[in-house]
């Protein structure tokens, strides 16, 4: 609705997986970097805010789900710090 979008536009129905805050992603554009979700920033600029893994910092950043990214992953970290990668997420919901 808020991303001027013309009314010709279509779109192939494609759902990767659902991002929840400290989930661990992995981003392939140049660089190939796994990150800590933090937070969607901005929906309308399509930015997600994220913290660097392998980088002892707090400090966040923010990146832009464009054209750019290759590839965009979503791994689950077991209790002895091995990543596997999400290969199929099916909605639960609870009430």
């Amino acid at each position: 609705l808020y991303k001027n979008l013309s009314d010709k536009a279509y779109f192939v129905k494609v759902l990767l997986f659902s991002m929840n805050r400290n989930n661990i992603i992995r981003v392939i554009s140049e660089n190939d970097e796994y990150y800590r979700f933090i937070a969607t920033n901005n929906d309308k600029t399509s930015t997600i805010e994220v913290k660097r893994i392998e980088c002892l910092t707090e400090k966040q950043m923010m990146i832009s789900i464009s054209k750019k990214i290759k590839k965009l992953e979503k791994y689950n970290v077991s209790p002895t710090g091995k990543y596997a990668k999400v290969e199929k997420e099916t909605l639960k919901l609870k009430w």
